[in-house]
């Protein structure tokens, strides 16, 4: 039997992304105990076998603009968690006066961006809570 680690990870489906990696299941256990005051979207603790071929994946905070519909109008990588109107991004998404779209998603490229954006913007769409946002 190989070396095992213990994956904290967080999201579901296109938004899921791992967020600290132990080799102790107690670490792991300890990190969500503390960190789960604050946010409570934590996955179980994943043990996963480690072999030769196991990677990270680097994962960036992109934004992407959408319209309600679900055209995108721009997706593009930060570089600073400070958008382009000077907003310190702490929030996942805001409509604004034009009723666009802007999310913010940590996401492998620009193509998981997007479809990570949709899902939300479908989400909103069909729970009727599409509407303009107070920063």
């Amino acid at each position: 039997m190989g070396k095992k680690v213990f994956l904290v990870s967080s999201g579901c489906y296109s938004a899921y992304k791992v967020e600290a990696i132990f080799t102790i299941r107690k670490k792991a256990e300890a990190y969500i105990k503390n960190i789960k005051k604050a946010y409570n979207g934590y996955n179980d603790i994943e043990e996963i076998e480690l072999d030769k071929e196991f990677k990270k994946i680097k994962y960036s905070l992109w934004h992407v603009e959408m319209e309600k519909n679900g055209k995108v109008i721009d997706c593009k990588e930060m570089i600073t968690r400070i958008d382009r109107e000077g907003i310190d991004i702490d929030i996942d998404y805001y409509i604004d006066v034009c009723n666009d779209g802007h999310f913010y998603v940590d996401a492998k490229d620009e193509t998981h961006a997007i479809k990570i954006a949709n899902e939300k913007r479908a989400y909103l769409v069909a729970n009727e809570a599409w509407e303009q946002t107070e920063l």
